[in-house]
């Protein structure tokens, strides 16, 4: 067998410190040394500072990432439910309105809705507040549907006239709930 430098007859290497190679006992000593000695080194001070460290990486992270704008975008200007609305009363020969609000305001739905034995028309405002307010219409109400209707929300305003029902619900503060029963009231006497 070649004896290689720098290691004994079994080929294990020669320990300078030692003059010969490590027993198996002197390896695990080393091992449990340099690891004790690792975890001597981790104190609370290190791991605040990696805390900090990461907390910033994520802050730039933050910065940095391209938010889409805060406006969201809904499929029907202020204009263009109006029409709908025209449309809907032509197809189910009801009085449908379409209160007039706000250029700020959005739709973002106007539809039939068929609950059992009641077909609506809503209309669902989003104020310049971010509110969402609907307006229900419909000539089929009754005592149930009226009761899970205005259950939807904690203040609901209910405008009931030959035998067409309104009911206002929604998350709009007094001014922009004010503003659209006003302007329900404003096309009701048209």
């Amino acid at each position: 067998m070649t004896r290689h430098p720098g290691r004994d007859e079994a080929g294990r290497p020669i320990v300078a410190e030692l003059g010969r190679a490590e027993t198996p006992e002197e390896i695990a000593a080393r091992r449990a040394e340099a690891s004790a000695k690792r975890v001597r080194g981790m104190n609370t001070l290190n791991l605040v500072i990696a805390l900090f460290a990461s907390l910033a990486v994520v802050m730039v992270i933050v910065m940095i990432v391209v938010r889409p704008d805060a406006q969201p975008q809904y499929p029907y200007a202020v204009e263009d439910y109006a029409t709908r609305t025209a449309e809907a009363a032509e197809q189910m020969n009801a009085p449908y309105i379409a209160p007039v609000v706000p250029d700020t305001w959005f739709v973002n739905r106007a539809e039939f809705r068929a609950d059992p034995g009641v077909t609506s028309w809503e209309i669902s405002y989003i104020t310049d507040n971010q509110h969402r307010l609907t307006v229900i219409q419909t000539l089929d109400a009754n005592p149930t549907w009226l009761a899970d209707t205005t259950a939807r929300a904690e203040d609901s305003h209910v405008i009931e006239l030959d035998g067409f029902t309104i009911v206002l619900v929604g998350a709009g503060d007094d001014e922009e709930v004010d503003l659209l029963v006003d302007a329900i009231e404003a096309e009701l006497a048209a």
